[in-house]
C-alpha cells in the first residue's frame, strides 16, 4: 500500500468538479473540450440533459459514461480518461430531475 501511494503523489490530483447548475456543468465541459479539439464532447444543455435523464431513467450509469468514452475517443492515459468522466459525472451530479414528487437522484461522486 506504502508503495502504490508513493507512486501517485508525483501526479497531478484529478480536478473533481461540484458545478451548481446544469448550464455551469456543460460551460466547463465545452471549453475543456474545444481546448483540447474535442467537438464530439461539446453539446448543448439539452442535449446533455437528455442523455442525462434516459440513464437516468433507465438507471444506467453505464450507458452514460459509455457514450462519453465514446465520444472522447482514444485518450493518452488513463488520468486523461478519468479527467473526462470527472467533468461528465459533473454534468450527470448538476442535472436537475424531471421526475414528479420527492424522488432523489444518484448522485455519482
Amino acid at each position: 500500500m506504502q508503495r502504490r501511494t508513493r507512486e501517485q503523489e508525483g501526479k497531478p490530483k484529478i480536478e473533481y468538479p461540484h458545478d451548481t447548475t446544469l448550464e455551469e456543468a456543460v460551460t466547463r465541459m465545452t471549453e475543456t473540450a474545444r481546448a483540447e479539439g474535442n467537438d464530439k464532447l461539446v453539446k448543448t444543455v439539452e442535449e446533455w440533459k437528455k442523455l442525462v435523464l434516459a440513464c437516468m431513467k433507465a438507471n444506467d450509469y453505464n450507458k452514460f459514461s459509455k457514450d462519453v468514452v465514446k465520444w472522447e475517443g482514444e485518450v493518452a492515459s488513463l488520468d486523461d480518461l478519468n479527467r473526462w468522466l470527472a467533468l461528465a459525472m459533473n454534468i450527470w451530479n448538476a442535472t436537475p430531475l424531471a421526475l414528479p414528487g420527492p424522488q432523489l437522484r444518484n448522485n455519482i461522486s
